[in-house]
């Protein structure tokens, strides 16, 4: 976000300035464009220096370039802090990116939709094959089960192992795809895409979750077997 000074605020305002600014909600970063660096900007950006010969007139603004943090890159919050920052004495105007905020949010939805729905799936798909493959172990043990049963085992004994087994299937499996994907992600330079991985502690949150889904599996193949 750009924040244009007004030209009637001298060099030592303005960088008192800086102090108003910084205690905006969302704000992490902050640099103060002179005029004279943004005569520099000009001439990079169309090649020449346009601004020869007036050299005590400089008709560019000063300004501020703010950085925000990510959760505040949206454009409800960008429009409350323009709002907050117009209402500073001695700031002539703000400009930032409205547009590819706002398809940057169509984009995410979009993303957020479409990842609910995969994963969905997955998790569908997940509980089918798992609950499967219990279901056809506890078939091959069908005569081990039901001399158990007859010889007084309970419910709890019987599900247990299989129970288990399913957290250990959903857990393992789990902990080894996220294995792979760092090993990769380790292995492989990424130049134009920057991959952001979740932190340990999530990782470990989801094999624990996948491993809650194979309990859940377990317990849908074995619940006929418990009748």
């Amino acid at each position: 976000m750009h924040v244009y000074l007004s030209e009637s605020l001298t060099d030592s305002s303005a960088a008192l300035l800086s102090g108003d600014l910084t205690e905006i909600d969302g704000v992490n970063a902050l640099q103060l464009v002179s005029k004279e660096m943004a005569r520099r900007e000009l001439a990079t950006l169309v090649g020449t220096d346009l601004l020869v010969g007036y050299d005590n007139i400089n008709p560019l603004p000063r300004s501020y370039i703010l950085g925000f943090e990510l959760t505040y890159l949206t454009v409800s919050k960008m429009e409350e802090i323009e709002s907050r920052i117009i209402g500073i004495a001695n700031i002539d105007k703000v400009e930032y990116s409205r547009q590819w905020l706002q398809k940057a949010e169509f984009t995410r939805s979009i993303v957020l939709k479409i990842g609910l729905v995969l994963g969905g799936l997955i998790i569908l798909t997940t509980l089918i094959t798992f609950g499967n493959s219990i279901r056809l172990m506890t078939r091959a043990r069908a005569v081990g089960f039901t001399q158990m049963r007859l010889l007084g085992a309970g419910r709890t004994f019987l599900a247990m192992p299989f129970l288990l087994e399913g957290f250990l299937m959903g857990s393992v499996s789990a902990a080894l795809g996220w294995g792979t994907i760092i090993y990769f992600y380790n292995r492989i330079a990424f130049r134009q895409l920057e991959i952001v991985l979740p932190t340990l502690d999530e990782i470990v949150l989801f094999c624990l979750a996948m491993g809650a889904l194979g309990i859940l599996s377990g317990f849908v193949g074995i619940r006929k077997l418990l009748k």
